[in-house]
């Protein structure tokens, strides 16, 4: 069983970039002017501001061709992983650390990053940056159980509701 943290919000170093932003900056750069010259490193750092260098362009140039960085990647793995986890989360299953090792690996198949591993190394940093703990199943908890504490709770209510007054009487007696 899992414990899921969800107030977790990760941090983002400055120097990230998002894909989109990226696809954004080159495409306007590619895009030639009105006389059919290509824009100035000048004028696409203007209007995009997290560029520092004409050769970052040409990087981000490269990662959009390849459809993100590895970074780019390896964070869209992260993300839809941590989506099935979430699904099984909701379904009641059990997991383990396999099932996330075969959801990584499909995510990695689709995102189109051939090499990428999901070792047992992977499986414990996605854990801890998704602040995630296994926990052992002690207790076994049927659907009976479930629904017997249904009367349960009705049961407690009643009972609160009949011994108030007399707790009211014996204050005042006292």
């Amino acid at each position: 069983m899992y414990l899921v943290f969800r107030s977790y919000n990760q941090s983002k170093k400055a120097s990230d970039v998002y894909l989109n932003y990226k696809t954004k900056a080159v495409k306007f750069w590619r895009t030639p002017t009105v006389s059919g010259k290509k824009r100035k490193f000048a004028v696409v750092k203007k209007k995009f501001k997290r560029l520092k260098e004409p050769r970052d362009l040409y990087r981000w140039a490269k990662h959009v061709d390849a459809s993100g960085s590895r970074t780019d990647k390896w964070e869209e793995i992260r993300k839809s992983t941590f989506q099935e986890f979430e699904k099984a989360i909701e379904i009641g299953g059990s997991i383990h650390d396999v099932d996330i090792q075969q959801w990584a690996m499909e995510a990695a198949v689709q995102v189109g990053l051939p090499d990428f591993k999901a070792c047992n190394t992977w499986v414990s940093k996605f854990k801890t940056m998704n602040r995630i703990w296994s926990r052992k199943i002690t207790k076994l908890v049927s659907r009976a159980n479930l629904e017997k504490q249904g009367g349960l709770q009705e049961k407690a209510e009643a009972f609160v509701s009949e011994v108030k007054p007399l707790i009211e009487k014996l204050g005042k007696a006292v």
